[in-house]
């Protein structure tokens, strides 16, 4: 639950509890003769998330298969996902361990970062960046698939070492970005199948008319 966004209205208690943690990812995969109910209740704890706003969507509407292209939206938006991450946390070896300085991270994919940023850009660090990369991959992979968020969390908690400096956060902050890719990676590309089909139909409208 959110506290609201105006008024003095607050949450009781000092300790935030986390909506999603890597347990609940991994658990949901782990058994199969308890593979609905754990699927059911992973989407349960996920309904509140996927119905986020997401302000940076816009940035997806890109080729993907353009390597430099790809590189340097992943690297955008694992930054725009670190600022949502420093938010909540107070933890400064997870401050720490999202982000890093500009004029240390000037890798190939920061080249959008550095090229539109005015000092409100963040950087990822390496292994942010990385992480995302892999999730990327692997949702491109599964992409076509009706089960394209299963395969792809799978897919990248089997495959992909997440390097990350606090032990005591990292499974909580590796869900967070884990989660938060790909239900914005579903949703843009469904947005980009209903755009490429009501250009098609226009199209067709338009043939009818002259034949």
């Amino acid at each position: 639950m959110k506290p609201p966004k105006f008024g003095n209205c607050e949450l009781q208690g000092s300790q935030k509890r986390c909506a999603l943690t890597l347990t609940d990812l991994k658990l949901a995969f782990q058994e199969a003769g308890a593979q609905t109910t754990k699927l059911q209740e992973l989407k349960q704890k996920l309904d509140g998330l996927v119905s986020a706003e997401v302000e940076c969507e816009d940035v997806f509407d890109h080729v993907y298969e353009v390597p430099g292209t790809s590189d340097c939206i992943v690297y955008y938006i694992a930054g725009f996902m670190c600022r949502k991450l420093l938010r909540n946390t107070v933890c400064l070896v997870c401050r720490e361990g999202l982000v890093g300085k500009s004029e240390v991270h000037k890798q190939p994919g920061g080249a959008l970062v550095l090229c539109k940023t005015r000092g409100g850009l963040l950087h990822p660090k390496r292994h942010v960046f990385h992480f995302l990369q892999a999730a990327e991959a692997h949702f491109h992979r599964h992409e076509a698939d009706k089960n394209v968020y299963v395969l792809t969390v799978e897919s990248v908690l089997d495959e992909q070492k997440f390097s990350f400096p606090c032990p005591n956060h990292k499974e909580e902050i590796m869900a967070t970005l884990l989660h938060g890719y790909v239900a914005m990676r579903m949703r843009q590309f469904c947005k980009q199948r209903l755009l490429q089909m009501k250009s098609k139909a226009q199209q067709l409208r338009k043939l009818a008319k002259l034949t």
